[in-house]
């Protein structure tokens, strides 16, 4: 059975509930958690991933045409005036945690076995790499840029200072239609998506 997911009004709380949990200590630590609880508890991505993350992977939960929420996954790009940007920032959390809750992506995230690789820090900024070893299909490789936050209330709130994904991206050979779905579960995005077998789409 699927589980709920949150309305764009509920999110704020969600977030603010979130943000009271211990941070991950710094970059590595962040994206560990983030395998850890992909899939398996999808709101807590929200407190590790920044504002700009969201905008870029493309997962959309608002039905334009109607302002009302989808069942899943994207929706038209450019068919109408763009939202409000904390509107389409929300719009967007609430695609990617539809995406990660979809039966095969939490099967597939189960399956994968990740094991970071190299990391390095500049300043406010970090990249970090994992090797990702899904069940079937090739491995591949998953980057991660992220950025020291200054807390989405200004300097001084409660999470600042915290890692933040801004970004990922993925290399290696893809496996067929095993690779596409393993892919999709370590970092769902439209353009996958649009890839995965018509039965497995969000």
């Amino acid at each position: 059975m699927r589980r709920r997911v949150p309305t764009l009004g509920g999110l704020a709380l969600a977030l603010a509930a979130l943000a009271c949990g211990a941070p991950p200590r710094g970059p590595v630590e962040t994206v560990e958690r983030y395998f850890d609880v992909l899939a398996r508890d999808p709101m807590r991505t929200l407190a590790l991933s920044s504002p700009e993350f969201h905008l870029s992977h493309g997962l959309a939960a608002w039905r334009r045409e109607d302002g009302s929420l989808s069942d899943s996954g994207s929706s038209p790009e450019g068919s109408q005036p763009p939202l409000p940007r904390q509107v389409e920032i929300e719009d967007r959390r609430v695609g990617w945690i539809n995406a990660q809750i979809a039966p095969h992506a939490v099967e597939r995230v189960g399956e994968l076995r990740v094991r970071v690789t190299g990391s390095e820090v500049a300043g406010d900024r970090a990249r970090v790499t994992a090797e990702v070893r899904p069940l079937r299909g090739a491995a591949f490789v998953q980057r991660f840029e992220l950025a020291r936050d200054a807390g989405e209330a200004g300097p001084g709130a409660p999470d600042a200072g915290r890692w933040r994904i801004v970004a990922i991206e993925q290399e290696g050979p893809v496996g067929g239609a095993w690779g596409h779905l393993a892919r999709f579960a370590a970092y769902p995005n439209e353009a996958l998506a649009r890839s995965l077998p018509d039965r497995a789409r969000p």
